[in-house]
């Protein structure tokens, strides 16, 4: 079986693969982004993937990049085993929350409030049999927030990523994440972007110009 973090979804091609993913909601690929916006209308409304096929996550890890964390509901990244088990590292209304579920009943590990910086990054790993709970600025430099000893077996868990609302919520946002698994690459691509657009702008105001219609100028002789 494939380890966890050979699962590498960067989202650049803008299209859901159904091959890979379970989708449900109405996540969706755009600005090579995974965009998972939340419904307000309704009590229970959640958008995201999950992997189809199980991997091991035993000696490896699971990450992704939280680009930007929704308003109010939930944001999390997750290791999913079976209906009622998973590991989980998000968002829950605001604040950080290290969680595990088994059997259905929820076990809160730590709660903190969000920053948005220094959490830009979340991780679940294994090391013998142990989880951790991570969080990075640069997925370069990790914290680990908490530890414990793994509640189940960790060797078919399938890695997924979801927001959602649990009550009606007004106005609950877009979660958007990025590089599951995958190397740093959103910012490098925003400052390219930024010298792109920059340069449109430039190209375009200079054929706008060309394109002016311009009186002609008459000769008065003044160097004469």
């Amino acid at each position: 079986m494939a380890k966890a973090h050979e699962l590498v979804e960067d989202f650049n091609d803008n299209l859901s693969d159904t091959t890979r993913w379970w989708v449900f909601g109405d996540a969706r690929e755009v600005n090579r982004r995974l965009e998972l916006p939340q419904a307000s209308s309704t009590a229970n409304s959640y958008a995201g993937y999950t992997a189809k096929a199980t991997y091991d996550l035993t000696g490896t890890a699971i990450w992704v990049e939280l680009v930007r964390a929704p308003r109010m509901g939930q944001a999390r990244l997750r290791a999913y085993l079976s209906e009622g088990n998973e590991l989980s590292i998000g968002l829950v209304d605001g604040l950080l929350r290290c969680e595990q579920q088994v059997g259905s009943a929820y076990l809160v590990f730590l709660t903190l409030p969000y920053d948005p910086e220094a959490h830009r990054w979340l991780r679940i790993r294994e090391r013998n049999g142990t989880i951790f709970w991570e969080t990075s600025a640069d997925a370069g430099t990790w914290t680990t927030l908490y530890s414990n000893p793994a509640p189940f077996s960790v060797t078919a868990i399938s890695p997924g990523i979801f927001t959602g609302t649990y009550q009606a919520v007004a106005s609950p946002g877009t979660a958007i994440f990025d590089n599951l698994n995958a190397q740093e690459t959103s910012r490098l691509r925003r400052v390219e972007e930024r010298r792109l657009s920059a340069r449109g702008v430039r190209v375009e105001a200079a054929e706008l110009a060309a394109e002016r219609r311009h009186e002609e100028h008459a000769n008065n002789n003044d160097e004469v």
